[in-house]
């Protein structure tokens, strides 16, 4: 853990106290937007209701300052949900790429998190990841996001985890890097704005109507049925918007067609309608391959 140069607690009308009983399991990384220095901008929380936070300030020349207390919660991420789970960290930037020393406290900073809470690499994330806000906006660029994440997590690519030994992967199947999402069964708001990200890129949720949002709501899933019956030809019924077992059967069978939907040791899983974790993982595998 470097040292924590200085700590002036956040105004109470910034953040929340305690984490509601839920344990650290991400870390957020995000830039300031401004040339404010990183003990400045500790004073300014400490003094404003700004209705934002976060726990660490990294400043241009590596000083490491804190905000908040690792045990509370800041709102720093735009989700409740991955405020409560994580620690977020600002890096003092107005744009420009961080320095070579907030990179190697970041580093330091974040492979400790990493150690003490048993986060692993590919729940180390930006902003951008959870809300699709510009934040870090030198990082947006997945390229750029790649480096840097490898260089902090100690890790060879972002996100990279363990992956099914070759042996295991059924013939013709796919199992691809961890770069976006976990393999992880949990069909949570992050995997869900990819999905919408993706449907939109293919046409199907339009910029103009629907909000990437994580919410897996009525024009989701209309939009999922849509998709799965124009672009996949897997689903034959309306697009009304009840996902119900005739279209998780439809999403079952592109998610095999693409080679996403298989369990190690047991090949190809069933189209059974009945979506369970192996099939939010199958998701996870297709959003990652590019093929969802």
């Amino acid at each position: 853990m470097p040292s924590v140069s200085e700590f002036v607690q956040c105004d109470p009308r910034n953040y929340t106290r305690g984490r509601g009983g839920n344990p650290v399991n991400t870390v957020v990384v995000h830039y300031t937007g401004t040339n404010a220095s990183a003990h400045n901008n500790l004073l300014y929380f400490s003094r404003n209701s700004a209705g934002a936070s976060a726990h660490y300030f990294i400043d241009r020349d590596g000083t490491l300052c804190q905000s908040v207390s690792e045990s509370d919660t800041a709102w720093h991420a735009g989700s409740w949900q991955t405020n409560q789970h994580s620690v977020g960290i600002e890096c003092v930037s107005a744009g420009e790429d961080f320095t070579e020393a907030q990179v190697a406290t970041l580093g330091e900073l974040v492979r400790d998190l990493m150690a003490r809470y048993g986060i692993p690499e590919g729940s180390v994330i930006r902003h951008y990841d959870v809300t699709g806000k510009l934040c870090p906006a030198p990082y947006v660029d997945a390229a750029k996001w790649e480096a840097l994440h490898a260089r902090i997590t100690g890790g060879s690519s972002e996100g990279s985890a363990p992956s099914a030994p070759a042996s295991e992967v059924p013939e013709g199947c796919r199992n691809p890097a961890q770069s976006i999402l976990l393999h992880d069964g949990d069909f949570g708001p992050l995997t869900v704005k990819y999905v919408q990200r993706r449907l939109r890129a293919a046409g199907y949720y339009p910029s103009g109507r629907y909000v990437i949002d994580g919410d897996f709501g009525y024009y989701t899933k209309r939009a999922l049925q849509q998709y799965l019956r124009y672009a996949c030809g897997t689903y034959d019924r309306a697009c009304d918007g009840d996902f119900g077992y005739y279209s998780v059967c439809a999403l079952q069978r592109h998610l095999a067609d693409a080679g996403c939907y298989w369990k190690a040791g047991y090949g190809v899983c069933d189209v059974d309608g009945s979506w369970g974790s192996l099939t939010t993982v199958g998701i996870q595998r297709a959003v990652n391959a590019g093929v969802l």
